[in-house]
């Protein structure tokens, strides 16, 4: 590692992935369905979630958004962390920002079709919003 302010600011937005890569991971694990949010309406001083307030928002918003794929957007948040803490240049990032979404829309996709019982108390189905619109798209017949 050089002492250049450059690779400096690389190494603290390399850190900076890092942190919100976990913050976001332990947010979505310590998802509760009871917590205060978009969906939920409880008192304010009850948070479950390991995060607090923000992180039952952050959690609540991407399940409902997502489902359970939700669970895999922390992986390139921390994969950019890790080139940018290294110096790395990153190629192509909107090209890899595009098939990442398309990663997940056909992941979430996936957990929908499938046949699984939602755990007790969920309050959001298997894929997601974006899977559920998705999925159940009908095209006309002739």
């Amino acid at each position: 590692m050089s002492v250049y302010p450059r690779n400096k600011l690389s190494e603290a937005i390399g850190i900076f992935c890092f942190a919100v890569s976990l913050m976001l991971f332990i947010s979505l694990i310590g998802y509760h369905p009871l917590d205060p949010s978009l969906s939920v309406s409880a008192p304010v001083d009850q948070y479950q979630n390991y995060i607090g307030k923000i992180g039952s928002w952050v959690s609540d918003f991407l399940y409902q958004l997502f489902g359970f794929g939700a669970l895999f957007i922390p992986i390139p948040i921390l994969l950019l962390g890790y080139a940018k803490f290294r110096g790395r240049k990153i190629d192509l990032f909107f090209i890899k920002l595009i098939c990442f979404l398309c990663m997940l829309l056909s992941l979430s996709s996936g957990i929908e079709l499938l046949d699984l019982s939602i755990p007790e108390g969920v309050n959001f189905t298997l894929g997601g919003i974006v899977a559920v619109s998705y999925t159940h798209l009908t095209l006309p017949t002739n």
